[in-house]
């Protein structure tokens, strides 16, 4: 999918809207990058994205450093 698109749609709409947002990480890609997902939550509940972000993290493995940082 073209970055760009990507760029221009979901992350945008959450941004304009006030919503909070957190981002996870999530692993690494085939390729070796380091992957994440945003979590999105209702407005003004700030903490429920950064409580969800920390779940999905846990079940994920949490933060590695990439090899060689």
């Amino acid at each position: 999918q073209p970055y760009r698109g990507t760029l221009l749609g979901w992350p945008v709409l959450a941004g304009l809207s006030s919503l909070p947002g957190t981002a996870a990480p999530v692993g690494f890609t085939k390729g070796g990058l380091p992957a994440g997902i945003q979590v999105v939550g209702p407005y003004l509940e700030d903490r429920t994205s950064i409580h969800v972000a920390h779940l999905v993290a846990e079940v994920a493995g949490g933060y590695v450093a990439p090899i060689g940082a």
